[in-house]
């Protein structure tokens, strides 16, 4: 796993062609991971799960406890965090378990995921904070065991730990894929600090999508023939109602309506759901790079920026429908 993250330098002391490069570089990288089927990937550190002390003897991390366990979180800011009062949370998508095992590739991916995040940090004068989730990314745990209600509780009380320990008062939340499903169940927990939520590609009918997924693959329904072994998975809209009622919110959700890994429809049924009960909800039909559809994170990303800046739906649905 990842425990450290090279210094990245700030975007604006860059020269020039170095800077061109690099936003070339990220233009053609992809956005997220290729997420496929989630393997077992066993239990990422152990040891710092279980103690506070051995946890933060590194930088950036976090150790949490809640009713459901421990883990240590590992997060990692862009520049502008210091004296700042507010934040974007960045969550990214569910790790293939080849290219957990492989931490070069690891380094590389978060290594090109802050770049772009420094880029848009310099843009928006925001901090942007990627939080490895459980079991990837330098965050202890079992990623396997992720979508589950133990999953969101930990990243909620981590969000609460970073948001104290840098004197945020409110945030913004982008995520990709699992990572969007995650920001929508923090949302269902009746957060009132959110400013902006961005999720893309996400999930939010969990049971109906695997329905989906085994009648594809000619599987039986394992989770209707056995539910009790599936009880702790979380379904977004069985939730919904959680959400707390603020105007000023905006949670804008971005789908492909191609996506091959998360249904658009169920994704825009999430939006539709949002806006009867309440909420300022927008959904952004955007266009992915990758072969299925699915990979959205960078534009996730870029609306939440713009988003916590204040900019008005309609340049959030300019950004999300951008090449």
């Amino acid at each position: 796993m990842v425990n450290t993250l090279p210094h990245l330098l700030d975007p604006r002391s860059l020269a020039a062609p170095l800077m061109l490069g690099l936003l070339a570089w990220l233009a053609l990288a992809p956005a997220g991971a290729a997420e496929r089927y989630l393997h077992p990937l066993g239990v990422e550190m152990p040891a710092e799960a279980a103690s506070k002390d051995l946890c933060e003897l590194k930088q950036h991390r976090v150790f949490v406890e809640t009713s459901l366990g421990s883990e240590c979180i590992a997060y990692y800011p862009t520049s502008r965090l210091k004296g700042a009062d507010h934040a974007i949370f960045y969550l990214d998508g569910d790790v293939p378990s080849e290219m957990a095992k492989d931490k070069r590739v690891m380094e590389r991916f978060l290594t090109v995921s802050m770049l772009r995040l420094e880029v848009l940090a310099a843009e928006h004068n925001l901090p942007f904070i990627y939080i490895g989730r459980p079991g990837v990314f330098g965050s202890s745990g079992n990623h396997a065991k992720s979508k589950r209600v133990r999953e969101f509780r930990i990243l909620e009380a981590a969000i609460d730990a970073i948001k104290a320990r840098h004197g945020l008062k409110t945030i913004s939340l982008a995520g990709q894929s699992g990572g969007s499903t995650a920001i929508a169940a923090l949302l269902t927990f009746g957060r009132t600090d959110v400013r902006c939520a961005v999720p893309a590609s996400g999930s939010y009918a969990v049971f109906e999508r695997l329905d989906r997924l085994l009648a594809k693959a000619g599987r039986r329904p394992v989770h209707r023939m056995s539910p009790e072994e599936w009880a702790d998975y979380y379904d977004i809209m069985r939730n919904i109602g959680g959400i707390a009622r603020q105007p000023a919110r905006k949670i804008i959700i971005v789908g492909d309506p191609a996506d091959t890994i998360t249904p658009f429809d169920l994704q825009k049924r999430f939006s539709e759901t949002l806006a009867e009960n309440g909420h300022h909800a927008v959904l952004v039909a955007s266009n992915a790079r990758d072969r299925d559809h699915h990979g959205l994170g960078h534009i996730a990303m870029a609306i939440a920026g713009a988003c916590a800046r204040g900019l008005p739906d309609s340049e959030l649905v300019r950004i999300g429908r951008s090449p």
